[in-house]
């Protein structure tokens, strides 16, 4: 597989349709605050980064179930962190008022 550009967009047109099913199944699970349109937005995204990753010999729609699905998980988590933190820090301004 090539590591250009032109090579990702080849394999992603190739197998799109396994693409879409990947994201149509994520979108039916709840990654915190984000809506089913922001899962499919964003699993898109993170499809065309991770599908360079693939070597070829494992299962594509395993590969990018799970790394899909794990780069969802973090930035669900980072999310939920800087809201804490923003939510702290308000805490404390109105504390020193």
């Amino acid at each position: 597989m090539s590591k250009n550009n032109n090579g990702v967009e080849h394999v992603v047109e190739d197998h799109l349709d396994m693409v879409l099913d990947v994201i149509a199944r994520l979108r039916t699970k709840p990654y915190g605050f984000m809506t089913s349109e922001d899962v499919s937005q964003e699993a898109f995204i993170i499809a065309q980064k991770v599908i360079k990753k693939w070597d070829g010999v494992r299962s594509l729609e395993h590969f990018l179930m799970a790394s899909i699905s794990r780069r969802l998980i973090s930035l669900s988590r980072v999310y939920y962190r800087n809201t804490a933190r923003r939510a702290a820090i308000d805490f404390l301004e109105l504390d020193d008022q």
